[in-house]
Protein backbone atom coordinates (compact mmCIF):
# COMPACT_ATOMS: atom_id res chain seq x y z
CA UNK A 1 0.00 0.00 0.00
CA UNK A 2 1.39 3.53 -0.81
CA UNK A 3 1.05 6.01 2.50
CA UNK A 4 -0.26 9.21 1.96
CA UNK A 5 -0.91 12.27 4.51
CA UNK A 6 -3.37 14.85 4.02
CA UNK A 7 -2.71 18.37 5.66
CA UNK A 8 -6.00 20.42 5.60
CA UNK A 9 -8.13 22.86 7.42
CA UNK A 10 -11.20 21.72 6.54
CA UNK A 11 -12.83 17.84 7.86
CA UNK A 12 -15.01 17.96 4.85
CA UNK A 13 -12.12 18.74 2.29
CA UNK A 14 -9.74 16.05 3.90
CA UNK A 15 -12.73 13.43 4.07
CA UNK A 16 -13.73 14.27 -0.01
CA UNK A 17 -9.95 14.02 -0.65
CA UNK A 18 -9.85 10.81 1.01
CA UNK A 19 -12.61 9.17 -0.87
CA UNK A 20 -11.16 10.24 -3.23
CA UNK A 21 -7.67 8.77 -3.24
CA UNK A 22 -8.68 5.75 -1.84
CA UNK A 23 -11.06 4.75 -5.06
CA UNK A 24 -7.79 3.09 -6.04
CA UNK A 25 -7.60 0.22 -4.03
CA UNK A 26 -3.28 0.41 -3.66
CA UNK A 27 -3.79 4.56 -2.14
CA UNK A 28 -4.03 4.60 1.57
CA UNK A 29 -4.52 7.85 3.55
CA UNK A 30 -2.96 7.03 7.19
CA UNK A 31 -3.25 9.91 8.68
CA UNK A 32 -5.11 13.78 8.32
CA UNK A 33 -3.63 17.10 9.65
CA UNK A 34 -4.63 20.41 10.15
CA UNK A 35 -1.48 21.94 11.86
CA UNK A 36 1.73 21.74 9.62
CA UNK A 37 3.76 21.25 12.81
CA UNK A 38 1.74 18.11 13.68
CA UNK A 39 2.34 16.66 10.42
CA UNK A 40 5.91 17.39 10.43
CA UNK A 41 6.60 16.03 13.40
CA UNK A 42 4.53 12.76 12.31
CA UNK A 43 6.36 12.93 9.17
CA UNK A 44 9.95 12.89 10.37
CA UNK A 45 9.61 9.59 12.46
CA UNK A 46 6.83 7.99 10.31
CA UNK A 47 7.00 6.24 6.72
CA UNK A 48 5.28 8.16 4.17
CA UNK A 49 5.29 8.20 0.27
CA UNK A 50 3.37 11.22 -0.27
CA UNK A 51 2.22 14.54 1.67
CA UNK A 52 -0.94 16.61 -0.03
CA UNK A 53 -1.15 20.37 1.40
CA UNK A 54 -4.18 22.62 1.00
CA UNK A 55 -2.61 25.62 -0.29
CA UNK A 56 -4.59 27.78 2.22
CA UNK A 57 -2.05 26.61 4.83
CA UNK A 58 1.12 27.37 2.94
CA UNK A 59 0.79 30.96 5.04
CA UNK A 60 0.36 29.10 8.50
CA UNK A 61 3.39 26.88 8.48
CA UNK A 62 2.73 24.67 5.60
CA UNK A 63 6.25 26.55 3.73
CA UNK A 64 8.22 25.84 6.58
CA UNK A 65 7.29 22.31 7.15
CA UNK A 66 7.90 21.80 3.43
CA UNK A 67 11.10 23.10 4.08
CA UNK A 68 12.28 20.67 7.00
CA UNK A 69 10.81 17.48 5.06
CA UNK A 70 12.86 17.96 2.47
CA UNK A 71 16.07 18.91 4.61
CA UNK A 72 15.47 16.14 6.88
CA UNK A 73 13.33 13.44 5.48
CA UNK A 74 12.31 14.33 1.78
CA UNK A 75 9.47 13.13 0.15
CA UNK A 76 6.84 13.92 -2.69
CA UNK A 77 4.75 16.91 -1.69
CA UNK A 78 1.50 18.36 -3.76
CA UNK A 79 0.19 21.17 -3.20
CA UNK A 80 -3.42 21.60 -4.00
CA UNK A 81 -5.25 25.48 -4.52
CA UNK A 82 -8.53 26.61 -5.62
CA UNK A 83 -9.44 25.64 -9.01
CA UNK A 84 -9.77 29.76 -9.85
CA UNK A 85 -6.80 31.65 -10.40
CA UNK A 86 -6.22 33.80 -7.34
CA UNK A 87 -2.76 36.04 -8.16
CA UNK A 88 -2.32 36.98 -4.43
CA UNK A 89 -1.45 33.20 -3.48
CA UNK A 90 0.88 33.23 -6.53
CA UNK A 91 4.05 34.23 -4.26
CA UNK A 92 2.40 31.49 -1.95
CA UNK A 93 2.84 28.60 -4.68
CA UNK A 94 5.78 29.92 -6.25
CA UNK A 95 7.87 29.45 -2.93
CA UNK A 96 6.48 26.21 -2.05
CA UNK A 97 7.81 24.96 -5.28
CA UNK A 98 11.42 26.49 -4.77
CA UNK A 99 11.56 25.04 -1.38
CA UNK A 100 10.46 21.45 -2.79
CA UNK A 101 7.02 20.68 -3.30
CA UNK A 102 6.70 18.85 -6.63
CA UNK A 103 3.30 19.89 -8.19
CA UNK A 104 0.59 22.04 -7.68
CA UNK A 105 -2.60 20.65 -9.06
CA UNK A 106 -6.90 22.44 -8.35
CA UNK A 107 -9.02 20.81 -6.53
CA UNK A 108 -11.44 18.78 -8.18
CA UNK A 109 -14.88 18.08 -7.46
CA UNK A 110 -15.76 14.02 -6.76
CA UNK A 111 -18.71 14.33 -8.78
CA UNK A 112 -16.66 14.63 -11.81
CA UNK A 113 -15.51 11.03 -12.09
CA UNK A 114 -13.14 12.22 -14.87
CA UNK A 115 -11.54 14.67 -13.36
CA UNK A 116 -10.86 12.70 -10.05
CA UNK A 117 -9.18 10.09 -12.43
CA UNK A 118 -6.82 12.50 -13.98
CA UNK A 119 -6.04 13.88 -10.38
CA UNK A 120 -5.47 10.15 -9.25
CA UNK A 121 -3.01 9.92 -12.42
CA UNK A 122 -0.94 13.06 -11.08
CA UNK A 123 -0.65 11.57 -7.76
CA UNK A 124 1.06 8.17 -9.19
CA UNK A 125 3.11 10.20 -11.02
CA UNK A 126 5.20 11.78 -8.26
CA UNK A 127 4.64 8.45 -6.49
CA UNK A 128 7.11 7.58 -8.91
CA UNK A 129 9.48 10.66 -7.73
CA UNK A 130 12.97 9.79 -6.28
CA UNK A 131 13.34 12.71 -3.96
CA UNK A 132 16.38 13.71 -2.72
CA UNK A 133 17.63 15.80 0.92
CA UNK A 134 17.97 19.45 0.18
CA UNK A 135 19.52 22.30 1.56
CA UNK A 136 17.81 25.26 3.51
CA UNK A 137 15.68 27.18 0.26
CA UNK A 138 17.23 30.37 1.81
CA UNK A 139 20.85 29.14 1.97
CA UNK A 140 20.63 27.11 -1.32
CA UNK A 141 19.42 30.06 -3.34
CA UNK A 142 20.94 33.16 -2.09
CA UNK A 143 22.57 35.63 -4.16
CA UNK A 144 26.26 33.85 -3.65
CA UNK A 145 27.47 32.87 -6.68
CA UNK A 146 28.63 29.70 -7.29
CA UNK A 147 32.08 29.10 -8.41
CA UNK A 148 35.05 26.95 -8.40
CA UNK A 149 35.56 27.45 -4.55
CA UNK A 150 32.29 26.95 -3.64
CA UNK A 151 32.21 23.36 -5.07
CA UNK A 152 31.80 20.45 -2.86
CA UNK A 153 34.89 18.36 -1.77
CA UNK A 154 33.23 15.05 -2.80
CA UNK A 155 31.37 15.57 -6.70
CA UNK A 156 31.55 14.31 -9.96
CA UNK A 157 35.08 14.94 -10.48
CA UNK A 158 37.56 18.04 -12.30
CA UNK A 159 35.05 20.00 -14.89
CA UNK A 160 36.21 18.26 -18.26
CA UNK A 161 37.95 20.41 -21.01
CA UNK A 162 35.20 22.19 -22.44
CA UNK A 163 36.39 23.01 -26.82
CA UNK A 164 33.01 24.74 -27.84
CA UNK A 165 32.33 28.18 -28.68
CA UNK A 166 28.55 29.27 -28.34
CA UNK A 167 26.35 32.21 -29.12
CA UNK A 168 23.05 30.57 -27.59
CA UNK A 169 22.04 28.63 -24.63
CA UNK A 170 19.14 26.66 -24.05
CA UNK A 171 18.20 25.33 -20.29
CA UNK A 172 15.06 23.03 -19.62
CA UNK A 173 14.23 22.26 -15.91
CA UNK A 174 10.82 20.90 -14.06
CA UNK A 175 10.24 19.70 -10.71
CA UNK A 176 13.12 20.97 -8.56
CA UNK A 177 14.40 23.12 -11.04
CA UNK A 178 13.80 27.07 -10.26
CA UNK A 179 16.53 27.53 -7.08
CA UNK A 180 19.15 26.20 -9.38
CA UNK A 181 18.05 28.28 -12.66
CA UNK A 182 18.70 30.78 -10.28
CA UNK A 183 21.40 30.00 -9.17
CA UNK A 184 23.65 29.08 -12.25
CA UNK A 185 22.22 32.49 -14.00
CA UNK A 186 23.05 34.23 -10.98
CA UNK A 187 26.97 33.11 -11.03
CA UNK A 188 26.95 34.37 -14.78
CA UNK A 189 28.68 37.53 -15.68
CA UNK A 190 26.75 40.77 -16.91
CA UNK A 191 28.98 40.59 -20.57
CA UNK A 192 27.96 36.99 -21.37
CA UNK A 193 28.43 36.43 -25.05
CA UNK A 194 25.23 34.30 -25.03
CA UNK A 195 21.78 34.41 -25.34
CA UNK A 196 19.64 32.55 -22.81
CA UNK A 197 16.60 30.87 -23.23
CA UNK A 198 14.62 28.98 -20.26
CA UNK A 199 12.07 26.60 -20.54
CA UNK A 200 11.07 25.91 -16.58
CA UNK A 201 7.94 23.47 -16.51
CA UNK A 202 5.60 25.46 -13.95
CA UNK A 203 1.85 25.46 -13.20
CA UNK A 204 -0.20 28.09 -15.35
CA UNK A 205 -0.06 31.33 -14.16
CA UNK A 206 3.50 31.48 -13.03
CA UNK A 207 5.75 32.61 -16.00
CA UNK A 208 5.32 36.34 -14.55
CA UNK A 209 5.71 34.92 -11.07
CA UNK A 210 8.96 33.12 -12.26
CA UNK A 211 10.36 36.13 -14.00
CA UNK A 212 10.26 38.43 -11.09
CA UNK A 213 12.23 35.54 -8.82
CA UNK A 214 14.90 35.83 -11.45
CA UNK A 215 14.73 39.29 -11.83
CA UNK A 216 15.72 40.35 -7.96
CA UNK A 217 18.36 37.29 -8.32
CA UNK A 218 20.32 37.57 -11.45
CA UNK A 219 22.18 40.61 -13.01
CA UNK A 220 21.26 39.61 -16.51
CA UNK A 221 17.83 41.06 -18.01
CA UNK A 222 15.04 38.69 -17.66
CA UNK A 223 12.17 38.88 -20.19
CA UNK A 224 9.33 36.42 -21.10
CA UNK A 225 8.96 35.82 -24.82
CA UNK A 226 6.40 37.34 -26.84
CA UNK A 227 5.31 36.39 -30.08
CA UNK A 228 8.49 36.97 -31.81
CA UNK A 229 11.44 38.53 -30.43
CA UNK A 230 14.91 39.65 -31.55
CA UNK A 231 17.93 37.87 -29.32
CA UNK A 232 20.28 39.98 -27.63
CA UNK A 233 23.77 38.92 -26.04
CA UNK A 234 23.28 38.48 -21.91
CA UNK A 235 19.62 38.63 -21.91
CA UNK A 236 17.56 35.42 -20.07
CA UNK A 237 14.09 34.49 -22.13
CA UNK A 238 11.56 32.52 -20.79
CA UNK A 239 8.86 30.80 -21.94
CA UNK A 240 5.48 31.75 -21.36
CA UNK A 241 2.49 30.31 -19.96
CA UNK A 242 1.46 27.44 -21.84
CA UNK A 243 3.00 28.01 -24.92
CA UNK A 244 6.18 26.62 -26.32
CA UNK A 245 9.53 28.68 -27.13
CA UNK A 246 11.42 28.01 -30.59
CA UNK A 247 14.47 29.78 -32.24
CA UNK A 248 12.49 30.88 -35.82
CA UNK A 249 15.37 31.97 -37.56
CA UNK A 250 19.09 32.95 -36.46
CA UNK A 251 18.65 35.34 -33.92
CA UNK A 252 15.07 35.16 -33.52
CA UNK A 253 12.89 33.57 -30.69
CA UNK A 254 8.57 33.00 -30.95
CA UNK A 255 6.29 31.17 -29.31
CA UNK A 256 3.78 29.00 -30.72
CA UNK A 257 1.08 27.29 -29.52
CA UNK A 258 0.81 24.07 -31.20
CA UNK A 259 0.38 20.65 -29.51
CA UNK A 260 2.15 19.78 -26.55
CA UNK A 261 4.80 17.55 -26.48
CA UNK A 262 5.07 14.49 -24.34
CA UNK A 263 2.07 16.44 -22.57
CA UNK A 264 4.63 19.54 -22.06
CA UNK A 265 3.52 23.04 -23.04
CA UNK A 266 6.11 24.72 -23.47
CA UNK A 267 8.32 21.62 -24.42
CA UNK A 268 12.06 21.68 -23.54
CA UNK A 269 12.46 18.84 -26.56
CA UNK A 270 11.16 21.70 -29.33
CA UNK A 271 13.48 24.07 -27.96
CA UNK A 272 16.91 22.19 -27.92
CA UNK A 273 15.88 21.03 -31.11
CA UNK A 274 14.98 24.42 -32.91
CA UNK A 275 18.46 25.23 -31.18
CA UNK A 276 20.41 22.79 -32.80
CA UNK A 277 18.13 23.30 -36.48
CA UNK A 278 19.30 26.91 -36.62
CA UNK A 279 23.01 27.09 -34.34
CA UNK A 280 24.05 24.02 -34.58
CA UNK A 281 27.97 23.65 -33.34
CA UNK A 282 27.10 27.19 -31.99
CA UNK A 283 24.22 26.15 -29.44
CA UNK A 284 24.64 24.90 -25.97
CA UNK A 285 21.73 22.62 -23.93
CA UNK A 286 21.73 22.31 -20.06
CA UNK A 287 19.11 19.73 -18.58
CA UNK A 288 18.06 20.52 -14.75
CA UNK A 289 16.60 19.08 -12.10
CA UNK A 290 13.06 17.80 -13.23
CA UNK A 291 10.77 14.99 -13.54
CA UNK A 292 10.18 12.21 -16.77
CA UNK A 293 12.42 12.80 -19.97
CA UNK A 294 11.61 16.18 -21.69
CA UNK A 295 14.85 17.89 -22.96
CA UNK A 296 16.65 14.30 -23.84
CA UNK A 297 15.37 14.03 -27.82
CA UNK A 298 16.48 17.43 -28.44
CA UNK A 299 19.13 17.83 -26.54
CA UNK A 300 20.55 14.60 -28.16
CA UNK A 301 20.02 16.81 -31.36
CA UNK A 302 22.24 19.53 -30.15
CA UNK A 303 25.29 16.80 -29.73
CA UNK A 304 24.60 15.45 -33.21
CA UNK A 305 25.09 18.93 -34.96
CA UNK A 306 28.53 19.63 -32.66
CA UNK A 307 27.23 21.80 -29.90
CA UNK A 308 27.81 21.59 -26.10
CA UNK A 309 25.87 19.24 -24.07
CA UNK A 310 25.63 18.62 -20.48
CA UNK A 311 22.91 17.38 -17.68
CA UNK A 312 23.05 18.47 -13.87
CA UNK A 313 24.23 15.62 -11.83
CA UNK A 314 22.44 13.04 -9.83
CA UNK A 315 23.95 14.31 -6.11
CA UNK A 316 22.87 17.32 -7.00
CA UNK A 317 19.50 17.48 -8.37
CA UNK A 318 16.42 17.50 -6.47
CA UNK A 319 14.64 15.23 -8.93
CA UNK A 320 17.15 12.90 -10.98
CA UNK A 321 14.95 12.43 -13.54
CA UNK A 322 15.35 14.66 -16.97
CA UNK A 323 18.63 15.02 -16.34
CA UNK A 324 19.62 11.34 -15.52
CA UNK A 325 17.82 10.21 -19.11
CA UNK A 326 19.60 12.73 -20.67
CA UNK A 327 22.83 11.36 -19.40
CA UNK A 328 22.11 7.55 -19.50
CA UNK A 329 20.60 7.71 -23.43
CA UNK A 330 24.10 9.57 -24.39
CA UNK A 331 22.23 13.04 -24.65
CA UNK A 332 25.07 14.83 -22.43
CA UNK A 333 28.10 15.00 -23.39
CA UNK A 334 29.06 16.42 -19.70
CA UNK A 335 27.47 15.23 -16.45
CA UNK A 336 28.00 17.96 -13.78
CA UNK A 337 27.28 19.73 -11.04
CA UNK A 338 25.91 23.60 -10.83
CA UNK A 339 29.26 25.08 -10.41
CA UNK A 340 30.62 23.31 -13.01
CA UNK A 341 27.66 24.08 -15.27
CA UNK A 342 29.17 27.71 -14.89
CA UNK A 343 32.28 27.44 -15.12
CA UNK A 344 31.61 25.70 -18.60
CA UNK A 345 28.86 28.04 -19.97
CA UNK A 346 31.43 30.86 -19.07
CA UNK A 347 33.94 29.04 -21.05
CA UNK A 348 32.06 28.45 -24.11
CA UNK A 349 30.35 31.78 -24.31
CA UNK A 350 32.91 33.60 -22.89
CA UNK A 351 32.80 37.85 -22.60
CA UNK A 352 31.68 40.16 -24.58
CA UNK A 353 33.70 41.77 -27.52
CA UNK A 354 34.59 45.99 -27.36
CA UNK A 355 33.04 45.53 -30.90
CA UNK A 356 29.83 44.39 -30.07
CA UNK A 357 29.67 40.95 -31.95
CA UNK A 358 25.52 40.18 -32.37
CA UNK A 359 23.85 37.61 -34.37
Amino acid sequence: MTRVVILDHSVSARRTLRAQLEAERDLDVVREFSDPTEATRFLLRATAELLIIDAELLSEGGLDAIEALMMQRPLPILILSASEHRPEQDALLHEALLRGALSIEARVSPSDPQASALFRSAVRRLLRVSVVRQKSARSQHSQRPLSASSRPEHGPGPLPSVHHQVDVIGIGASAGGPGVVADILSALPKDLAACILVVQHLPAGFAEPFADYLRARIRLPVTICSSSQSLSLGQVILAPDDAHLLIRSRGLARTEQSEPLHGHRPSVDLLMDSLARHYGERAAGVILSGIGRDGAAGLRAIRQAGGLTISQDGESAAVYGMPRVASESGAAEFVLRPSDIVDALRRAAGPREPSGRSY
